[in-house]
């Protein structure tokens, strides 16, 4: 496999674990302190996915 397609590869998947992290703290904020503003980040991840 080329370096290039292997560095493409490992960085997609870099972004992507990323995002699921941020998903997770989101949620965990939301759930936490379930107030309007952050029902409307949660659902903004929610159209991304």
């Amino acid at each position: 496999m080329p370096l290039a397609q292997l560095l493409e590869q490992y960085v997609s998947l870099g972004i992507f674990v990323l995002a699921g992290g941020l998903s997770v703290l989101s949620l965990l904020a939301w759930r936490r302190e379930r107030d309007r503003r952050m029902r409307i980040v949660s659902s903004g991840i929610k159209l991304c996915w």
